[in-house]
């Protein structure tokens, strides 16, 4: 979910400023016949309800004192029922609530097609319908949708090309991650909107990465993991002034990276692992002074470790495992102090430890086994202005195996000098 799931509670927060929940004005409130009528066809369409539709009934008047539902002026503008316990089938009835913004419906067992009705909601500006058992093609239409600013439908089973919202001029979140979406990405549609956080991972998505993601001037975070796409990343890839979370990991892209990885001066977290990368990793970090995360692990990237990686003061962890890295580690890790996770393994990394990690006090995962690596324990540990708990018990990982000097030594050698 990363950093910005704050941008969409911020969102749901702030498209209804006069809509109060059960419990607040909307007690007061007579519902419109034509809203409550919809909502009882959609409480007859589930075959469980659980505790979530408490007071839901046809001898209550108003339906803007039922359970998730909300009310200004006496029409349903918002209804959530996640965690309800709820399974059985949207109704079409939904489509009839039309003075509806907000609708949540997440985390439940309702199962079948989303209806098409949705679409018609022509003031709605959030849907939720993760995590259920939603089948079928998602209804996204040209002409619906206009007023949407937040689609979350991650974790169902939606088949079909991906829902671009081409309507839809105020689009800034799309979370279609954990379906069974397939074809390609329709970056151009997607890009036309003020787009900020879009998620398609855990999808059977192919074709390349679009060069019109460089349309995408707003975008923050893009999340392709676990797809079959190809290719290489497009130079237009480098020109999003606003990206600040990049994970592809678990596809099939190929080619290197630029040298332009430094126009993305506002990257958080960049994961390209499990691809077919190659080529040296750019040095190109200077300008990355944002980045915590850095991971490439399982790729064929080549060359040595970017000393670049220096200048990122906020850098948390460097990951680049199984590839065919080499020559010696020139980072200086006296500039990382917040350096938790140094994961080399698996490379053929040479020269000695750099005795400067010691100054990593906040390292707690360390894997540069299977490398070419050699020398004594670095005896700067002792200097260090505090242990590196690294070494202590709270240790997760300390990994030596088959460098130069054998690792059984080096281990103790490292309890020793820097007891827990």
């Amino acid at each position: 979910m990363g950093g910005y799931c704050y941008l969409v509670h911020f969102l749901v927060a702030s498209v209804l400023p006069h809509v109060h929940g059960a419990g607040g004005m909307s007690l007061n409130q007579t519902c419109d016949p034509t809203d409550m009528e919809a909502l009882l066809a959609f409480s007859g369409g589930l075959d469980r309800k659980g505790d979530g539709l408490v007071g839901w009934g046809p001898n209550d008047a108003s339906c803007c004192s039922w359970t998730g539902v909300s009310c200004h002026l006496g029409r349903v503008m918002g209804l959530d029922l996640s965690f309800k316990s709820l399974s059985g089938v949207i109704s079409s009835s939904i489509g009839s609530l039309d003075s509806l913004v907000t609708l949540n419906f997440s985390r439940n067992s309702l199962r079948g097609r989303a209806p098409a009705e949705l679409g018609q909601l022509a003031r709605l500006r959030v849907l939720d319908l993760s995590v259920n058992l939603l089948s079928g093609w998602f209804p996204a239409s040209d002409d619906g949708f206009l007023a949407i600013e937040v689609v979350n439908v991650s974790l169902n089973k939606f088949i079909g090309p991906h829902p671009v919202f081409r309507g839809a001029a105020n689009l800034t979140v799309l979370d279609i991650s954990g379906n069974a979406f397939s074809r390609g990405i329709n970056a151009s549609a997607l890009c036309s909107a003020p787009v900020k956080v879009l998620r398609f991972a855990g999808n059977q998505l192919t074709g390349k990465f679009s060069p019109d993601f460089g349309q995408c001037r707003t975008l923050a975070e893009l999340s392709l993991d676990g797809n079959g796409l190809t290719g290489s990343l497009p130079r237009e890839l480098y020109s999003m002034p606003e990206l600040r979370r990049l994970s592809s990991r678990g596809n099939h892209f190929s080619g290197s990276l630029r040298n332009e990885l430094d126009n993305l001066s506002q990257l958080v977290h960049i994961d390209l692992s499990n691809n077919i990368f190659t080529g040296s990793i750019p040095d190109a970090f200077m300008a990355l002074r944002r980045l915590e995360s850095l991971k490439l692990a399982s790729n064929k990237f080549s060359g040595t470790l970017p000393v670049s990686l220096s200048m990122c003061p906020m850098l948390k962890v460097v990951v680049v495992r199984n590839n065919s890295l080499s020559g010696e580690i020139a980072i200086d890790f006296t500039l990382l102090p917040r350096l938790n996770t140094l994961d080399a393994g698996v490379n053929s990394l040479s020269g000695s430890v750099p005795t400067v990690l010691a100054w990593c006090t906040r390292l707690r995962t360390l894997n540069l086994a299977w490398n070419r690596l050699g020398g004594e324990i670095p005896e700067s540990c002792l200097a260090a202005p505090a242990p590196p708990e690294k070494f202590g018990a709270h240790q997760e990982l300390l990994w030596w195996r088959d460098n130069a000097s054998g690792w059984h030594k080096w281990v103790q050698e490292f309890e020793s000098a820097c007891p827990g």
